[in-house]
């Protein structure tokens, strides 16, 4: 995605976390958080695929065409999962005014952008946000 794209993006969920929250902080706390889930979301998937190569060993015919679309569906995955577990630990700390169901589906558009509205992808976010959840 295009910088200027991405920065847009950013400036825009930090005006609706604003306006949601009442706050007026949003670009430090979208800042933070994209800063922080991208650090995560790529050491993690790093570590899960350097245990996989170390594993299994590297097919040399496959990896250009299978790494490619593996990593962006682990990306994906995580990102997903990310979005819940951030929801949760927002609500349990009290961070959120009283709407998490809006906080997970705003994270996860923030970290997916459009494609955080693909059916599958909202089914996924659903089962990471568990059965108990009051926003899955």
């Amino acid at each position: 995605m295009p910088r200027d794209k991405r920065s847009d993006q950013l400036k825009d969920a930090a005006a609706k976390f604003d306006q949601h929250e009442n706050r007026t902080d949003g670009a430090r706390i979208v800042g933070g958080l994209n800063d922080g889930l991208t650090l995560l979301r790529e050491s993690l998937y790093l570590h899960l695929h350097q245990e996989l190569e170390n594993a299994l060993g590297v097919d040399s015919m496959l990896t250009p065409v299978s790494e490619v679309k593996t990593r962006q569906q682990v990306r994906v995955e995580i990102e997903l999962y990310q979005s819940a577990e951030s929801a949760a630990a927002a609500a349990e700390k009290g961070y959120l005014r009283n709407d998490g169901h809006w906080y997970l589906h705003w994270l996860a558009g923030v970290r997916l952008g459009q494609a955080a509205l693909d059916e599958q992808h909202c089914r996924r976010l659903a089962e990471y946000a568990g059965p108990a959840s009051p926003w899955g």
